[in-house]
């Protein structure tokens, strides 16, 4: 007998993409599959339509288990659904992607067939949103193959992209006993994903098996203001960091990992002072760097503002000259 695999999906006003998804857990190859579906308080048809696909699912021997709540973010929603869950196997995509027809198929039959990891990972297509034309594909070249994820996480170097990601339960609720994540507006991926790449290895299957959709004014793409931009990146590092701390390890590692992400939470704030034109926090952060750094730099702090924003408008164009001579 196959062995269960559960999805839980949180939504949100996802009439205009959420068939999408539904036919693609539909089309698995690989059929033994509860999809618990959350609604986090929809205002437009989602939950019309999703309750529409209970039969269906049904006849084809698949699950669908349908949850709703009042608007409370994704964080609630996918605790919602991790306290529904019954599946050897567990993966999380969002209800604006969709899956390749294998995706399932593939990563059960690695952890199958790879006993020595708690998880597995994947490539992706990153698509368009109006077309569903490729752009790009998601993976971390040359460092895919690597089974130790933990460090790549912390340094932004590797994905976390959910939808790529299929996970033994055993291993999840050996790191997450209480089936609970922190609620917080962003995250959710790290607080899943930071304690298992610690403790446990990651496999890798060379091939795209997950569509991740560049959907206008999701909560990952909406547009920001400075401020809006600032306070999403300390809580993103607040999470980060509280995540840390609930992970049982040494004390050296502890302070290592606390100052890497003291670091990269600088180098973060000081790009975004980059990207929103912000010259005198730019300048205020190069400053905390070279005082913390044992290197010395004899170029003037407001010479690298004004080279870095030169050199990201040449990338642009250069981006730009690329794309009118591929058409």
């Amino acid at each position: 007998m196959d062995k269960l695999v559960s999805i839980i999906t949180p939504c949100y006003n996802g009439e205009k993409y959420v068939h999408r998804f539904l036919d693609s857990i539909l089309n698995q190859t690989y059929k033994s599959i509860e999809l618990i579906f959350v609604n986090d308080g929809s205002t437009d048809k989602t939950e019309e339509i999703v309750l529409g696909y209970i039969p269906v699912f049904e006849k084809l021997g698949m699950k669908l288990i349908y949850r709703s709540q009042t608007n409370a973010g994704q964080a609630a929603a996918l605790n919602e659904g991790l306290k529904w869950f019954t599946g050897e196997y567990l993966t999380w995509p969002d209800s604006d992607d969709y899956l390749v027809s294998t995706s399932i198929e593939k990563r059960v039959n690695f952890l199958e067939s790879h006993p020595e990891y708690g998880f597995v990972r994947s490539n992706a297509w990153y698509v368009d949103f109006y077309t569903l034309q490729k752009i790009k594909r998601i993976a971390v070249l040359p460092r895919r193959y690597e089974i130790r994820l933990f460090e790549g996480f912390i340094k932004g170097i590797q994905y976390w992209a959910c939808g790529c990601y299929l996970v033994r339960s055993s291993a999840f609720f050996d790191v997450n006993p209480g089936r609970c994540i922190e609620d917080s507006p962003v995250g959710q991926n790290v607080q899943m994903l930071l304690p298992l790449s610690y403790k446990y290895q990651c496999g890798y299957i060379d091939e795209c098996l997950f569509y991740y959709v560049n959907t206008p004014n999701s909560h990952s793409r909406v547009k920001r203001t400075y401020l809006q931009a600032v306070e999403r990146c300390n809580e993103y590092y607040r999470l980060l960091n509280s995540t840390c701390d609930k992970i049982e390890m040494a004390n050296g590692e502890r302070e290592k990992y606390t100052q890497w992400l003291k670091d990269y939470q600088l180098a973060a704030r000081r790009t975004l002072a980059l990207q929103y034109a912000q010259r005198d926090d730019f300048e205020m952060y190069e400053m905390i760097a070279r005082k913390e750094s044992s290197g010395h730099c004899f170029i003037p702090v407001r010479g690298i503002y004004y080279w870095q924003r030169g050199k990201n408008k040449l990338i642009v164009k250069l981006k730009e000259l690329i794309k009118y001579v591929v058409r």
